[in-house]
């Protein structure tokens, strides 16, 4: 029963379970592996790290604790270092299932590509637009990482290309920063993008992030913008996140106040990720307006927007997921547009 309390994210019921079962057998192995299961599940790497190192006191080895080294690893950003545990788990055990799931999931390298397309009943012909996306992502160190981006936008019967860069850097466990680059040939969507994000991850339920984000608009014109975020782990499996950002857009001598604000409930049972959201407030990559030095009074970017969004992913296989998503806006003057995208993501 605690193992299925701690599958179901209802870790502190599960733990209360183990220290009774513990209290009138206090060697029984099974629970105080246990013991470390829910602290992985729950992302205490404090508390795992302690039970793995009282285990190993009392003398338990073997591939069993091996294989939750590997986990702990993990959850301390050593991706090197979980995957050589987790390969010693196999040479004990080599019909270990977990074990080689586990190393199969751990990722080095991956490619994503991401199909999206916008559409808009009552201006089909003219504003239908497509994206594609090319991403590919290197893991060479335990703490940081590098990506590569290619994308394609085809809107308002204009062509868009951008190359991306990215590096994520793990400072500390608990905390990740990312230095985002993005630039190319376009006409209607921002020719030039840099961001700076900071995400505090404690051990324990809660989340926190800050960004700063930089457009250069595709006329003579900028904006800023400063967003910060959170997010919360809920039992089964359920988690809250939430987002506000405000900033300003300023070209051809007119300085417009930019703000908005979104929520999104995850749901992640074993193998699949759902989620819903809602937003609301500025829109910049898919909704820059015009260019108020050729039509003065113009609006720079929409700034009243609701959108309302799904997305459903599976894990295709141990090294492929793929996601659908779906989406609805209304934009000023009653516009209402219908988003789909399609994500394909491969690793090794």
């Amino acid at each position: 029963l605690a193992r299925l309390e701690g599958w179901d994210g209802q870790y502190d019921a599960a733990r209360a379970r183990v220290t009774r079962v513990l209290a009138a057998a206090p060697t029984r192995l099974d629970a105080r592996l246990l013991q470390v299961d829910l602290a992985l599940w729950a992302r205490q790497a404090s508390v795992a790290r302690r039970l793995i190192a009282q285990l190993i006191v009392d003398g338990v080895g073997g591939a069993e604790l091996l294989y939750r080294r590997a986990q702990l690893a993990l959850l301390d950003h050593q991706p090197r270092r979980a995957y050589e545990l987790a390969s010693q788990v196999l040479e004990l055990d080599p019909e270990h299932q977990g074990a080689r799931a586990f190393r199969s999931s751990i990722q080095r390298f991956s490619i994503e590509a991401a199909s999206e397309g916008e559409v808009y009943p009552d201006r089909f012909a003219a504003r239908t637009a497509l994206g594609e996306t090319i991403t590919v992502t290197l893991f060479p160190r335990a703490t940081w990482s590098l990506t590569a981006a290619y994308e394609y936008r085809r809107r308002f019967g204009t062509d868009n290309h951008r190359v991306a860069i990215r590096g994520d850097w793990r400072a500390r466990p608990d905390l990740a920063l990312a230095l985002y680059a993005r630039a190319g040939a376009v006409e209607v969507v921002p020719r030039a993008t840099i961001l700076l994000d900071a995400s505090w991850e404690p051990e324990g339920r809660w989340t926190a992030g800050g960004r700063y984000t930089y457009d250069r608009l595709p006329w003579d014109g900028d904006l800023h913008r400063v967003q910060a975020s959170g997010g919360v782990a809920l039992p089964w499996r359920l988690r809250l996140e939430a987002e506000v950002q405000g900033g300003v857009a300023a070209s051809c001598g007119q300085v417009t106040g930019v703000w908005g604000a979104r929520g999104r409930l995850w749901w992640t049972p074993r193998g699949w990720e759902t989620s819903v959201s809602y937003g609301y407030g500025v829109e910049v990559d898919r909704a820059v307006v015009a260019d108020p030095c050729v039509l003065p009074g113009a609006g720079i970017v929409d700034v009243d927007v609701h959108a309302v969004g799904v997305t459903l992913g599976h894990q295709l296989g141990p090294k492929l997921l793929a996601r659908l998503g779906y989406g609805v806006e209304r934009r000023p003057d009653d516009v209402w547009v219908h988003l789909a995208s399609v994500t394909l993501r491969a690793w090794m």
